[in-house]
């Protein structure tokens, strides 16, 4: 009754509040579910993440993994090739010897 008496006082139309409560409950409803969606998009962008993250984390372990196995194979060949280069040094510093001793 004080709606519709208020409706007279400012000559607004019984029809143009029911409009106006329809948008304000659709506004309300739209905004409950947005709110329903987005806790939902949250959840999945949550485990979208928590993979990326495991992802990233196997990647860096197995270039952990990979960099550590070169660096062993780089040690191993180093050790093997050492009398090789102490052999090549011997024989440069022998012909640089002879070198000088023929001038």
């Amino acid at each position: 009754m004080i709606l519709l008496e208020q409706c007279g006082l400012n000559e607004i139309k019984v029809s143009d509040q029911l409009v106006r409560a329809a948008n304000a409950k659709n506004e309300v409803v739209d905004k409950l579910e947005y709110d329903k969606g987005y806790q939902e998009r949250l959840g999945t962008r949550k485990k979208e993440n928590e993979q990326l993250h495991k992802k990233t984390l196997e990647y860096k372990s197995n270039m952990h993994e990979k960099t550590k196995q070169f660096k062993e194979q780089l040690r191993d060949h180093e050790l093997k090739r050492k009398p090789f280069n102490a052999k090549i040094n011997e024989q440069s510093l022998a012909n640089a010897t002879a070198y000088k001793n023929r001038k």
